[in-house]
């Protein structure tokens, strides 16, 4: 990241401690830091009400606010703007609390230095926009997947629940929706079963694959005509490790 204008808001109630962060980074001659340095709560909110940054630096304990709860007040009107958190040594257990909470890093005072701190920054800037870019690909997922009428599964390779649509509560029995131990073979009609088993054991040689048309077992226990499409998951190292459905029911051959 290099040859950029960074806006910076700085929490931090110690004068000397913020004008230590200042210096480290104005030292830096690829990137000019714009700081905007507050020492309480009240005057964080204001400012991040009023302005943008692209990233906060705060300490957790200051004059109006102390503890998690300094973090917690500031995710909460800037969660989206990462925040790094400040800590003293014996204080670092809070430093993780916050990280679990949201903070993207923390920095211990006294072990502050130019290089670790420009890191802390770049790094906390870019990890926030792939967890933000996650996060919106995770609701336009989960909006699709509420809205389409087929089902949309996700499966290991034994044929175990990982996912279910909520289309799939048309076709349920009680029986599975309150099993513990899902699996898709279970709700297929049991004449079905060997023919959509030998499927699978097919698919991660196939990677995709129209399936056999089988029947499941709907909210009556009747069969009911499904026609689907698998598609192989590999995991990092190129192993097959998911199965993805996506199946709709046939209506005009509905069994009875």
């Amino acid at each position: 990241m290099e040859n950029h204008n960074l806006t910076v808001l700085l929490i931090e109630d110690n004068p000397g401690d913020a004008r230590l962060i200042q210096e480290e980074l104005t030292s830096e001659m690829d990137t000019f830091f714009e700081i905007k340095h507050v020492p309480t709560l009240r005057e964080a909110k204001d400012a991040i009400e009023n302005g943008i940054f692209d990233v906060i630096i705060a300490d957790l304990n200051l004059p109006d606010s102390r503890g998690i709860e300094t973090f917690e007040k500031v995710y909460e009107v800037a969660k989206w703007t990462p925040v790094v958190v400040l800590s003293s040594i014996k204080d670092e257990t809070l430093a993780f609390t916050a990280v679990s909470k949201g903070a993207e890093d923390y920095l211990i005072k006294g072990e502050i230095n130019n290089i670790m701190l420009k890191r802390s920054i770049f790094y906390s800037i870019e990890r926030h926009k792939v967890k933000a870019a996650l996060k919106e690909r995770n609701e336009l997922f989960k909006i699709v997947a509420d809205n389409v009428n087929d089902l949309i599964a996700i499966v290991d390779l034994e044929g175990k629940y990982l996912y279910k649509s909520p289309s799939y509560k048309r076709l349920q029995t009680e029986i599975n929706l309150s099993s513990n131990n899902e699996n898709i073979l279970n709700e297929i009609f049991p004449d079905d079963r060997n023919l959509i088993s030998t499927a699978f054991q097919e698919i991660p040689k196939l990677k995709c694959s129209e399936l056999p048309r089988y029947r499941m077992i709907d909210k009556s226990m009747n069969p009911c005509l499904v026609h689907s499409y698998a598609s192989i998951v590999f995991n990092e190292k190129g192993n097959p490790e998911k199965i993805i459905l996506i199946s709709h029911e046939i209506l005009e051959e509905k069994e009875t």
